[in-house]
């Protein structure tokens, strides 16, 4: 099930025992809300509709995860405020609805993820003869997962280091 905005008790309490996938994109209306000039652009009845489907969105975090339901991380890329490059927001948002811990949060981004597309054997997991996708940080992640977004330095994709902000140039 992608999204499951509207997901209820049952709903979430049945994905688990059919072993489904829920990708919430929980992103969209905080990114949405924290976008000054795309609000800004709004009529107001769009902000509050925007503000009552962020509330949504974090209670339906919360039931998925009280029920058990497998989650891997998606964003909505590209929807309006959701810009690209600032994916880990979704992660922040999973955090903040304080229905997943910054760890498992992380998880649903890497090994949940990869389990999800049957890749695990290549992907999620830093092992010996995985593909060698890494980012590194500044702080820790896990005392504070805003980390990922405000304090990355260090980007390799399949073994390329495409951004290392600590090597000068």
């Amino acid at each position: 099930m992608e999204h499951g905005t509207f997901g209820d008790e049952s709903v979430f309490k049945l994905m688990a025992n059919k072993d489904c996938w829920l990708v919430p994109t929980s992103c969209t209306a905080t990114a949405f809300l924290d976008d000054e000039k795309v609000v800004a652009e709004q009529p107001a009845h769009i902000e509050a509709r925007y503000r009552q489907l962020n509330e949504r969105k974090m209670a339906m975090l919360r039931l998925a995860a009280k029920a058990g339901v497998k989650v891997a991380m998606g964003t909505d890329m590209g929807t309006v405020g959701n810009h690209p490059g600032d994916n880990m927001r979704e992660l922040e948002v999973m955090v903040q609805s304080r229905a997943f811990s910054p760890r498992a949060a992380i998880a649903s981004a890497t090994l949940e993820a990869a389990k999800m597309m049957r890749l695990e054997q290549d992907l999620g997991s830093l092992e010996e003869g995985k593909i060698a996708d890494v980012i590194a940080v500044s702080e820790d992640p896990l005392k504070d997962i805003t980390a990922l977004r405000q304090k990355l330095f260090f980007v390799m994709k399949d073994g390329i280091v495409y951004r290392n902000d600590r090597v000068p140039a």
